[in-house]
């Protein structure tokens, strides 16, 4: 996959981006330690398939590294054709701390959103944190409205959150940008 918008590039993750993908991922392992439901995939194993669903394929997994220019700053992850095959679940994605607040993530969403929607999938799901407010807002923004699953095991005492699995409507989202598909 490669998706090109401005200085903003979500591309395929390979074996060369590992040391920056490592990096990213040492940060988010810090920043997300509430989140015990799901913890990280490491980068290596999630290029061997690591972060696969149940009876899932390797065909249909994409780690991606999310740049400006030539410098990373983010990485999501997304497994096509689960629980259908008009529907493409974003399983990670992560904006390092000195690239957050200056609209990438949302032009990173946008650009996703977009690709997928022109390559016929209907909608985008999404697994958030319920601890987490500003994911829940940014993907209340991104137009992930309906709530398709509540996970709340365990009570705040235990240091268990839970999450809200989101998902959004594809056509109906407001695309306000054209990317550029390779």
């Amino acid at each position: 996959m490669y998706i090109k918008h401005n200085a903003l590039t979500i591309a395929s993750a390979e074996e060369g981006d590992l040391p920056e993908l490592e990096a990213l991922y040492r940060e988010a392992c810090g920043y997300l330690k509430f989140d015990t439901e799901r913890p990280l995939c490491p980068p290596a194993q999630c290029l061997s398939g690591g972060e696969l669903p149940m009876g899932g394929t390797l065909a249909n997994y994409d780690l991606l590294t999310i740049r400006v220019g030539d410098t990373m700053i983010g990485s999501a992850s997304v497994y096509r054709d689960l629980p259908n095959t008009r529907n493409v679940r974003l399983l990670s994605r992560y904006i390092g701390q000195p690239a957050r607040g200056f609209g990438s993530g949302t032009q990173a969403m946008e650009m996703l959103r977009g690709y997928f929607l022109s390559t016929n999938y209907e909608t985008m799901t999404a697994r958030v944190p319920l601890r987490s407010w500003g994911a829940l807002r940014f993907f209340d923004r991104q137009g992930f409205r309906t709530v398709l699953e509540l996970k709340a095991p365990g009570d705040i005492a235990e240091g268990r959150f839970g999450c809200v699995e989101l998902g959004c409507n594809l056509k109906a989202a407001a695309l306000r940008i054209k990317n550029t598909i390779v």
